[in-house]
């Protein structure tokens, strides 16, 4: 066994959350509910990252793969990570599900409804804002409540770096998480589908691309596993974390895409429920602050 795998209790901290949302109702929802976030708060997620929190990254990755599994709404990555910058009061309405963070580029602010912090990042500097400006909600993919605004800075946090690398790896878990559940669902798909006499898993043309899937999401998935063990023995830097994110996004949208294939006129289908899934993964790889090429330079 590798030394970055899931430990026993990590998982079953995983299970104890999937097992939480699914109470809820509410996977795939476009925002959490307050019993929810609640909830959340309750078993510990939301300050795992803090430095009391008593969690670490492989904590925190494994944690968030299995919430996308149950693809769980709201601000999760952001408030999680946050939990690493904040302190005083704020952290401690962090820790009892009272607060709810989101970050900003600078123009777009997810959740901007229901955040009631909204931080800006930029490279790895991060600030509050003191006033996120004239806000215009703007539709998304997604349905998830999504605006535009013209935030104005407030006091920049603490040393932000290792905030940020959580931020991207943990939205990196979630995202291959979101893709392990729709891998398994066009699997399932194939195997009990039949056209022509035979299930259309048999076909190559729909067997081949669900298989390439499912081995790009467990390489994806071992590949945040090492970034954060990394992290945790002081070897892993925003750049590596960035390039990590960059490699989940594409091994999840390709499993998306391999999974609507399969399943055809289906995967569009309201009771499949693919659909959400897969606009989920593409409207949360979008999220601020957002890989970009250049940032790497």
């Amino acid at each position: 066994m590798n030394n970055f795998a899931p430990q026993p209790e990590q998982l079953e901290f995983a299970r104890a959350l999937m097992a939480l949302v699914e109470s809820r109702n509410e996977s795939g929802a476009p925002d959490a509910s307050v019993d929810l976030w609640t909830d959340l708060a309750g078993v510990g997620f939301l300050g795992l990252c803090a430095e009391e929190g008593g969690g670490g990254p492989r904590d925190l990755v494994v944690a968030m793969e299995a919430l996308g599994r149950v693809v769980c709404p709201g601000p999760i990555v952001a408030t999680a990570a946050a939990a690493h910058l904040l302190e005083g009061p704020q952290l401690e309405e962090l820790n009892a599900g009272r607060l709810r963070v989101t970050f900003t580029d600078g123009v777009h602010i997810p959740w901007a409804e229901s955040a009631s912090l909204v931080i800006e990042a930029r490279g790895c500097d991060a600030w509050l804002i003191a006033d996120p400006g004239e806000i215009t909600p703007v539709r998304t993919l997604s349905a998830e409540p999504w605006a535009l605004g013209s935030p104005i800075r407030g006091p920049q946090l603490r040393e932000s770096t290792r905030a940020l690398i959580l931020f991207d790896l943990g939205l990196s878990a979630y995202l291959l998480g979101c893709a392990r559940r729709l891998i398994d669902q066009g699997a399932e798909h194939a195997r009990l589908r039949t056209q022509f006499g035979h299930v259309i898993g048999d076909f190559q043309a729909v067997a081949h691309p669900l298989a390439i899937a499912m081995a790009q999401n467990n390489a994806s998935s071992q590949l945040v596993g090492l970034a954060a063990f990394e992290i945790d023995q002081g070897q892993c830097d925003p750049a590596r974390a960035r390039l990590v994110r960059m490699a989940s996004t594409k091994a999840a949208l390709m499993a998306a895409t391999a999974v609507h294939q399969a399943m055809g006129g289906l995967g569009f289908a309201i009771e499949t429920g693919v659909g959400v899934v897969s606009t989920r993964i593409r409207q949360w790889s979008l999220l601020p602050p957002a890989t970009r090429v250049f940032d790497l330079a």
